[in-house]
């Protein structure tokens, strides 16, 4: 997580933003499963990135259900 936010200050696609924040939210799942943290994934990533949730319900959407030649 550490190296992600080292490169947040350079400018990024939409698309580097979005794999980002879903990399991120892996890793938070991840930290709550092993350190049986409370609270919603999604408003951890909120607060640590910056980002609406509603955002971040976007992004998450987008590669769900994105087809494959439009992700390449």
């Amino acid at each position: 997580m550490l190296l992600i936010a080292a490169n947040k200050f350079r400018d990024k696609t939409e698309w580097e933003k979005m794999e980002e924040a879903l990399q991120q939210e892996e890793l938070i799942a991840e930290l709550k499963k092993e350190g049986n943290l409370p609270g919603r994934t999604r408003s951890m990533l909120a607060e640590y990135t910056g980002l609406k949730e509603a955002q971040l319900g976007r992004y998450k959407a987008i590669k769900n259900n994105l087809c494959m030649e439009l992700m390449e």
